[in-house]
């Protein structure tokens, strides 16, 4: 089960990410 968390929490990361890229740009 904690590997479907720690996928989630990935997953977040990368879509904050891509948001903050994307206000940046």
């Amino acid at each position: 089960a904690w590997q479907e968390e720690a996928e989630r929490a990935r997953q977040g990361q990368r879509e904050a990410e891509s948001k903050l890229s994307s206000l940046e740009a």
